[in-house]
């Protein structure tokens, strides 16, 4: 059996180097693709009670219903993470509307239950369940990062 010739082995090298590069360089997402995973992020924050991370995401410039500060928001989101053991945060008809190259409509519905279910179509009528529709507004601060600068919500059916 012939080996390869260096030649070959070469051009093989660099089309698998090629290949690699393609396949894990960075692809450059849409401001609304952005929005969309820092939304989803910030549900999987909540439910991992990581109340941290969810506020870094909101502006200091946040005003929600009533001139509810950034502060008020934390102490509301507080209360709904922190009270009982289970919480399980889904995310429902998330859609992202771009009003112009720096700031967006957000709305969804935000469903935090009390129950070890790892799919909303798993919880169980029984359990304790909130559910919120939201809109908020995003905007593309000085520092290049999208946050939420003003929101409102209502309570809502879950199911």
């Amino acid at each position: 059996m012939r080996l390869p010739s260096a030649r070959w082995l070469g051009l093989l090298l660099a089309l698998l180097a090629a290949a690699l590069v393609l396949a894990l360089w960075p692809r450059q997402e849409s401001p609304r693709q952005l929005i969309e995973r820092k939304v989803l992020r910030m549900a999987r924050a909540a439910q991992e009670k990581d109340l941290g991370y969810v506020m870094e995401q909101v502006s200091d410039r946040f005003r929600g219903p009533e001139g509810a500060s950034k502060q008020e928001l934390k102490q509301l989101l507080a209360g709904e993470l922190f009270r009982g053991t289970w919480v399980r945060v889904f995310t429902t008809d998330l859609d992202v509307k771009l009003a112009s190259a720096d700031a967006a409509e957000v709305s969804a519905k935000f469903i935090f239950a009390r129950s070890e279910a790892e799919r909303l179509e798993d919880l169980a009528k029984e359990s304790v369940v909130s559910s919120y529709e939201v809109q908020t507004r995003a905007e593309k601060e000085a520092d290049g990062e999208w946050r939420f600068v003003s929101a409102s919500y209502r309570q809502a059916d879950p199911f």
